[in-house]
């Protein structure tokens, strides 16, 4: 199971490499993204959406995780706390992402990756509300690009 996350192997692997050469388009699925590059960092080649989209809620969460801690950590900073909490609740949409992904409910899909979004945007928002400056502005702007992105391969799910 394990070397379906990387690409595949056996038929699995012919079958990615056959989608490659049947739908030309298809081979490079972050070149439309809003953020190409960071888009190509997070799938690293895979070249079903549907996988790829796994692959970039994984990462997402991962990286909404590090930006819960480090919230938690500067808690006293201006706005600091309900940081902590959007993360937290972008990670539950994420979890939920992954759920209906595998059960193909894409609008639910695409509600909670707007969730997540927002989340980002909203922790931004009560650091400036609070007339402080944010030890995670970068962060939530990688975030929001991350989820942007995953926002765009949905759009792919059942693209052939």
């Amino acid at each position: 199971m394990a070397g379906m996350w990387e690409g595949g192997q056996g038929q699995e692997q012919e079958r990615e490499l056959l989608s490659l050469n049947l739908y030309p388009n298809m081979g490079d699925l972050c070149g439309k993204a809003d953020y190409p590059v960071l888009c190509r960092s997070v799938v690293k080649g895979l070249s079903r959406p549907s996988v790829a989209l796994e692959s970039a809620i994984r990462q997402l969460m991962l990286q909404t995780k590090m930006a819960r801690t480090t919230a938690k950590r500067l808690r006293k900073s201006p706005g600091m706390e309900v940081c902590s909490e959007t993360y937290q609740d972008a990670f539950r949409n994420l979890k939920t992402c992954l759920s209906t992904l595998k059960t193909g409910d894409k609008p639910t899909l695409n509600i909670n990756l707007s969730a997540a979004l927002t989340g980002y945007v909203t922790c931004d928002d009560a650091v400036v509300e609070r007339g402080g400056t944010s030890p995670v502005t970068r962060t939530n702007l990688t975030l929001r690009q991350m989820a942007t992105n995953c926002l765009y391969l949905s759009s792919l799910i059942g693209v052939r």
